[in-house]
């Protein structure tokens, strides 16, 4: 998995360095920084987890422990056809493998 790194942080760094640099590896070192200043920014996230809980009543509905918005109004339905769980569709949490009660 890749590290997230501040691009401004890299940037001030090597723009700081090139200033204490004499010659040819200063020239080298602003040009970095303006090739990196460049790049595209990843909009990242932090990555949110949550639990697939149910409720005690029959039938079992599935709900999110972050946003509490029902997957499914019949927990069997998740074995019977499959339903992809390991994500809230709703907020977008990432789940355990199995419904928790």
């Amino acid at each position: 998995m890749d590290d997230l790194i501040s691009k401004t942080g890299v940037v001030d760094i090597l723009r700081a360095r090139a200033e204490m640099a004499t010659g040819t590896p200063k020239s080298v070192l602003f040009a970095a920084a303006d090739m990196i200043e460049k790049l595209p920014a990843l909009d990242a996230k932090p990555v949110i987890y949550g639990k697939w809980l149910r409720t005690d009543a029959y039938p079992h509905h599935v709900y999110c422990s972050i946003c509490y918005k029902t997957l499914v109004t019949n927990e069997e339905f998740l074995k019977r056809y499959e339903i992809p769980n390991n994500f809230c569709p709703n907020c977008g949490a990432r789940m355990d493998a199995e419904v928790n009660t």
